[in-house]
């Protein structure tokens, strides 16, 4: 992804201010998995579908579509998914 790859190398990683330690620690699979779904999900999806592998959860309850790409994440949009 050209703009991806421009905007590292303008920003490196180490230049950027962190909210958090753990999106720092996470920040280059975030990133491969930006680019693996070339865009579709953006960082802030990515973040969490990569958090949600990081802590083992299996399903995420969105509307958003795109989290279908993510073969890890069962994508719930819809109460009758939900059993209880």
């Amino acid at each position: 992804m050209p703009l991806l790859d421009k905007l590292a190398s303008f920003v490196p990683d180490d230049t950027i201010t962190w909210l958090s330690l753990e999106t720092r620690r996470l920040y280059p699979a975030v990133i491969d998995l930006v680019r693996q779904t070339n865009g579709t999900l953006n960082f802030h999806d990515a973040l969490i579908a990569v958090g949600c592998r990081e802590l083992g959860i299996d399903a995420i309850v969105t509307f958003d579509m795109d989290f279908e790409r993510i073969n890890w994440l069962t994508r719930i949009s819809d109460p009758r998914h939900v059993q209880g």
